[in-house]
C-alpha cells in the first residue's frame, strides 16, 4: 500500500477517533458497552432515548455538551443528547451514504448519472455504519496490497472527512469533497485526488481548535463547539459576524464571465477559502483571505481575457490560412512550417501583447511566402544550393565535368531573384545532375545526350546557335567520346563572346599541329593548321566553328597514319607520363616534369622503334636518378637535424654567462650545418663545434671579454651566409672564424672581421655579376626578333653588361636588369607591331581586287611575298602601294579581257609583278571541296604563312578541274 495513502486514511481515521460526531474507536465502543446497556441490535437501542444512565458518557469520554445536536425529546439530560451525538444508528449511516450519493449530479455525468449513483451505493451499503465500512476497509486493503482500487479509495476519503466534521462545517464541505465524488466516474482524476490536502485541511482544524494539545498529539474527547480565545477582538460574536459576512461576499461573487477550467479552479478555491474563513481567529485574518479571493478573482479574469485573445488569434490565422494558395508546393510546405509554430507560439503566450505580436507576424510572413518576396526566394534558394549539393556528391565520378556544371547551375541559381526563376533552376539541376550520374558513372551515351539536352535550357541564342542540338546527335552515335561533347557544351555556355569561342577551337586545331612538331610530317600538319584556322575565321555560328575543329582534327588524324611509329611514341609518352606518379615532393616533381617533356620533344624527331625504346629508358634513368639523389637529400637532412641535437648537447654549463658564448658558437655551426652539402663536412662542423667549445671555455676562464666578443663576431659572419652565396663567400667566411677563435686580442679580432668582410663583399658582388650577367643571356630566348632588331637587342644587352660590372650592390644590378629586360620587351612588341601591320597591308592588297583571274592571283601572291620580307613599315607601305597599282590596271582591263590588247596588257602587268617577286607551289591534301570560298579568306591564308598558302589554294583548284 503506497505510503501516502496509508498516512492519509490513518490521519482521517485519527481524526475520526476525536471528533465526537459519529464515534467509532474501539475506545468509545467500549465505554458504551461498561454502561450496562442491552444492546438488541435494533436501531432503537442504540438511540439516545433508551440510555438508562446518562452518567457514563462522561466516564467513558467526559464529553462535554457540544450544543451541536437538535433536542431529540428528552431535553432533561445534556449529558443523553451527548450520548446521542456519539451513536450512528443504520439511518443515519444511510442517510450519510445518500448525502454523498446526492452529489452525483446529472450535469456531471449525463445519462451515466444513475449507474454511478447505483455503484457509490452498493459499495458503500456493503457495510453497515461508518466504523465498519473504515475498519472494513482497512482490513480487506492491509499493507500487503500496493494499490488501492481508485473508487475505494474516493471513498474512503469522502466518508472519512463527512464523518469527522462537525455540522457547522459539514455544509461548506459539502460542495468542496461533491469535486471528489464527481471524480469516481474517471479512473484517472481519481488517482490524482489529493487525500494529503484532504487530511491537512483536517489537521489544521484540529490544531486551531485544540492550540494547548497541538504539540501533543491529537486531543480526547475535544468538544468541537468550544472556540478559542480570541486575543485580537476578545469579542466572539463580532469575530463569527465577520466570518459570516466575510462567507457571504465569498458566496455572492460573480465569477460568470469564467468557462472551463478557470470557472471550475475557482469554485473549488471559494470553497477552500470559506474553509479557511471559519478557522480564523481574527479580523486581519478575514481580510488577508479577501484579499486572497480578490486576487484569485483577478488573476483568474486575466487568464480569461487572455484565453479569449488566444482563441481571437486562432480563429484570424485559421481564416487567413484558408484563404491562402500557393504557386508551388515548396511555398506551402514553408507556410505550413510556420503556420504550426505560429499556432504553438500562441498556445505558450502568457500576455495580451505577446498573442497580438505572434498573430500579427504570422499574418505578414504568410502574406510574404505566399507572394514569394526576398526572404522567401532567399529560403528556397538555399534548399536548392543543398540539392545541388548532394546531387553533386552522389556522382562517384572524381571528373572535372560535374564541377564544371555545377558552377554553371550555382551562377543561375544566384542570379535568381524570383520563386519561378528559381524552380526552374531547381528543376533543371535535379534533371541534369540525374543524367549526369548515368552518364559518367554508367558511361551511358544516352545519357550523356540527355545532360547536353539538360543544358541547352541554360543557353542562350549566342551560346547555342545550333550547337546543343548537333552535340547531341553527336553524344549519341558515339559511346566512347560521349562525355567530351558535354565538355564542349559546358565551355560553350561558359564562353560568352563569339570571339572567344572562335579561339577555343582555334587552340585545339594549334595543339593538334603541335603533336607534328620535329616529325617528318610536321610541315604537313603546319599547312592543314593554317587551312583550317582560315576556314574558322570564315565561320558565323559555333556549330559551325565546332564542325570546323571537329573536321581538322579528323584530317590531324589521317596524317598521323602516314607516320608508322606514331602509335608508338603515343604509348611512349603515356610511359613518360607515368615517371611522375605517386611524387609528393613539389620540387622533385618539378624536376621529373622537365626531364618528361625534354623526352616528349625528342620523341618527335625519332624514325625509329628503338630510338623510341632509347629515349623512354634515358628518362627513366634520369627519374630514378633524381628520386634517390631525392630519398638520399631526405636521409641528409635527417642527419643534418641529428647533428643540431648533438651539438646543443655540447652545452652543459651552468654558467649564464658562459652558456651565452657557447650558445653562440654554436648557433654559427648549425648556420654552417645548414649549408653543409655532405655527411664528411656535416662530421667536420661537428669537430670544430667540440674544440670551439672547448677552447670557448678555456678563454673563459682566463678573458671573459674575450671570449664572449669571439662569440659575437662568430655570430655576425655566421649571419652573412643566410642566403645565396658562393662558393668563395662561403670559403672566406669559414677562414675567418677559424681565426677568430685562435685570436689572442680583441683587436685581432675585430681586424680579422673587417678583412673578412671586405673580401666577402668583393666574393659576393662578382658571385651576383655572374648571375645577373647569365640572365641578360636568357632574355634572347624569351622573344623573337627582326634582323633589324636583333642588332639593338646586342647593345641593350651590352651596355646591361658593363653596368653591372660597375655596380657596388645587388639592389642597382637588379635594377639594370629590369631596365634591360622591359627594353627587349619592347622591341619585341615593335616587331609584333610589324606583324600586325603587315596583316593589314595584304588584306588591304586582297581587298584591292575586283576580279578573280590568274593574273589578279599572281600580283596578289607576289606582293604578299614582298610585304612579309619588309623589315620596316615604309618598306611595308611602298609594296602595298606598288602592288595596289598594278591591281588598280588589272581591275580596268575586267576579270575577262575581250579585246588581244587587254590580254596582252594583263599578261604585261602580272610579267612585271612575277619579275619583282617569286613565284612558288606546293601541294597539300586539305579535303576541301569549295575551292572558291577559300578566295574570300586569302588575305588571312597569305598572313597566315606567306604566298605559300596562296599557291596552295590554286594547286587545289586545278586539281578540282
Amino acid at each position: 500500500m503506497k505510503k501516502k495513502y496509508v498516512s492519509s486514511l490513518l490521519m482521517s481515521l485519527a481524526l475520526c477517533t476525536a471528533m465526537p460526531t459519529v464515534a467509532f474507536a474501539e475506545t468509545e465502543q467500549t465505554a458504551i458497552a461498561e454502561t450496562s446497556v442491552e444492546e438488541t441490535g435494533t436501531d432503537e437501542n442504540e438511540t439516545a432515548g433508551n440510555r438508562e444512565d446518562s452518567g457514563n458518557v462522561e466516564d467513558s469520554g467526559n464529553v462535554e455538551d457540544s450544543g451541536n445536536g437538535e433536542d431529540s425529546g428528552n431535553g432533561e439530560d445534556s449529558g443523553n443528547e451527548g450520548d446521542s451525538e456519539n451513536t450512528e444508528s443504520p439511518e443515519e449511516y444511510e442517510m450519510l451514504v445518500d448525502l454523498i450519493v446526492s452529489m452525483v449530479s446529472e450535469a456531471d455525468f449525463g445519462e451515466n448519472t444513475e449507474p454511478m449513483k447505483t455503484k457509490i451505493k452498493e459499495k458503500a451499503l456493503a457495510f453497515s455504519s461508518t466504523p465498519e465500512l473504515l475498519s472494513g476497509l482497512l482490513e480487506d486493503y492491509g499493507n500487503e496490497v500496493e494499490v488501492l482500487n481508485p473508487e475505494t479509495e474516493a471513498l474512503i476519503n469522502v466518508f472519512c472527512t463527512a464523518c469527522t466534521t462537525p455540522d457547522s462545517y459539514l455544509e461548506t464541505l459539502k460542495e468542496y469533497y461533491k469535486m471528489i465524488a464527481i471524480n469516481l466516474a474517471d479512473v484517472e482524476a481519481v488517482e490524482k485526488i489529493d487525500t494529503a490536502e484532504t487530511v491537512e485541511l483536517l489537521r489544521e482544524y484540529v490544531k486551531t481548535t485544540f492550540p494547548k494539545d497541538k504539540d501533543s498529539g491529537l486531543p480526547e474527547n475535544p468538544d468541537p463547539t468550544e472556540v478559542p480565545e480570541n486575543p485580537d477582538t476578545g469579542d466572539e460574536e463580532a469575530l463569527k459576524t465577520a466570518i459570516e459576512s466575510a462567507v457571504a461576499q465569498i458566496k455572492s461573487m460573480d465569477y460568470s464571465n469564467l468557462t472551463g477550467e478557470r470557472k471550475t479552479e475557482f469554485e473549488q478555491y471559494l470553497m477552500t477559502k470559506e474553509v479557511e474563513l471559519l478557522s480564523c481567529k481574527n479580523v486581519e485574518s478575514i481580510n488577508n483571505i479577501l484579499e486572497d479571493v480578490k486576487s484569485k478573482w483577478n488573476e483568474l479574469n486575466d487568464k480569461e481575457e487572455l484565453e479569449k485573445e488566444r482563441k481571437k488569434a486562432f480563429d484570424t490565422l485559421e481564416q487567413y490560412w484558408n484563404t491562402l494558395s500557393f504557386e508551388v508546393p515548396e511555398l506551402k510546405t514553408y507556410a505550413e512550417e510556420l503556420y504550426d509554430t505560429a499556432k504553438k507560439m500562441l498556445e505558450k503566450a502568457e500576455d495580451l501583447d505577446s498573442i497580438h505580436k505572434i498573430c500579427n507576424e504570422a499574418l505578414k510572413e504568410l502574406a510574404d511566402i505566399s507572394n514569394g518576396n526576398e526572404e522567401t526566394v532567399k529560403r528556397l534558394k538555399e534548399e536548392v544550393q543543398k540539392k545541388m549539393d548532394a546531387d553533386k556528391s552522389s556522382i562517384l565520378s572524381d571528373s572535372q565535368i560535374k564541377e564544371d556544371i555545377y558552377g554553371i547551375l550555382k551562377e543561375e541559381l544566384d542570379d535568381a531573384h524570383t520563386v519561378e526563376s528559381v524552380i526552374t533552376i531547381k528543376t533543371i539541376s535535379g534533371k541534369v545532375f540525374s543524367d549526369l550520374k548515368r552518364a559518367l558513372d554508367e558511361e551511358s551515351a544516352s545519357a550523356a545526350a540527355a545532360v547536353i539536352s539538360d543544358l541547352k535550357a541554360l543557353a542562350t541564342e549566342e551560346t547555342d546557335n545550333g550547337l546543343f542540338d548537333y552535340l547531341v546527335s553527336k553524344a549519341t552515335e558515339n559511346k566512347e567520346g560521349a562525355v567530351s561533347y558535354i565538355e564542349e557544351a559546358v565551355y560553350s555556355i561558359q564562353t560568352s563572346g563569339d570571339g572567344t569561342y572562335k579561339g577555343h577551337i582555334a587552340e585545339k586545331i594549334r595543339s593538334e599541329a603541335e603533336k607534328f612538331s620535329g616529325m617528318a610530317i610536321a610541315e604537313e600538319a603546319d599547312k592543314l593548321k593554317t587551312l583550317f584556322l582560315d576556314k574558322l575565321e570564315a565561320a558565323h555560328s559555333r556549330k559551325d566553328m565546332y564542325i570546323c575543329g571537329e573536321t581538322a582534327l579528323k584530317e590531324f588524324k589521317e596524317l598521323e597514319s602516314q607516320d608508322s611509329l606514331f602509335e608508338k611514341k603515343a604509348v611512349a609518352e603515356k610511359e613518360l607520363d607515368s615517371l611522375k606518379e605517386n611524387i609528393e615532393d613539389k620540387l622533385l616533381l618539378e624536376k621529373v616534369e622537365e626531364i618528361i617533356e625534354a623526352a616528349k620533344n625528342e620523341l618527335k624527331s625519332v624514325d625509329t622503334e628503338e630510338k623510341i625504346q632509347k629515349v623512354v629508358a634515358e628518362a627513366r634513368k634520369k627519374v630514378d636518378a633524381l628520386k634517390e639523389e631525392s630519398e638520399a637529400q631526405k636521409d641528409f637532412e635527417d642527419k643534418k637535424n641529428t647533428m643540431k641535437e648533438k651539438l646543443d648537447a655540447l652545452i652543459s654549463t651552468n654558467d649564464k654567462d658562459l652558456r651565452e658564448i657557447l650558445s653562440g658558437i654554436i648557433n654559427a655551426a648549425k648556420t654552417d650545418v645548414d649549408f653543409c652539402k655532405d655527411e664528411t663536412a656535416l662530421n667536420e662542423i661537428y669537430k670544430k663545434a667540440v674544440q670551439d667549445v672547448k677552447t670557448a671555455t678555456e678563454d673563459y676562464t682566463k678573458d671573459k671579454a674575450l671570449a664572449a666578443k669571439k662569440t659575437a663576431y662568430i655570430e655576425k659572419l655566421s649571419q652573412l651566409l643566410n642566403g645565396d652565396v658562393n662558393a668563395e663567400c662561403q670559403s672566406i667566411i669559414a677562414n675567418a672564424k677559424n681565426s677568430i677563435m685562435n685570436a689572442g686580442s680583441a683587436d685581432e679580432i675585430t681586424q680579422i672581421y673587417k678583412e673578412a668582410m671586405s673580401a666577402f663583399k668583393e666574393a659576393n658582388l662578382s658571385g651576383l655579376r655572374k648571375k645577373y650577367q647569365e640572365r641578360l643571356d636568357t632574355l634572347y630566348d624569351s622573344v623573337s626578333w627582326t634582323a633589324e632588331n636583333q642588332a639593338k637587342a646586342d647593345e641593350i644587352i651590352s651596355r646591361a653588361k658593363d653596368n653591372i660590372n660597375s655596380a657596388s650592390s645587388e639592389e642597382v644590378m637588379n635594377q639594370i636588369y629590369t631596365q634591360a629586360e622591359e627594353a627587349i620587351h619592347s622591341l619585341s612588341a615593335e616587331k609584333n607591331n610589324l606583324d600586325d601591320i603587315k596583316k593589314e597591308a595584304i588584306q588591304e592588297l586582297v581587298n584591292t581586287a575586283t576580279v578573280d583571274n590568274a593574273n589578279t592571283q599572281k600580283v596578289i601572291a607576289t606582293y604578299s611575298n614582298k610585304i612579309q620580307s619588309a623589315t620596316t613599315e615604309e618598306q611595308i607601305q611602298a609594296y602595298l602601294e606598288e602592288g595596289k597599282s598594278l591591281l588598280q590596271k588589272l581591275n580596268e582591263v575586267g576579270e575577262n579581257p575581250s579585246s588581244e590588247e587587254e590580254k596582252k596588257q594583263a599578261e604585261l602587268l602580272a610579267a612585271e609583278a612575277k619579275e619583282k617577286g617569286t613565284d612558288q607551289v606546293n601541294t597539300v591534301k586539305t579535303g576541301d571541296e569549295n575551292g572558291w570560298k577559300i578566295v574570300k579568306n586569302v588575305g588571312i591564308c597569305l598572313i597566315g604563312f606567306g604566298a605559300i598558302g596562296y599557291f596552295i589554294y590554286l594547286q587545289i583548284k586545278k586539281r578540282k578541274k
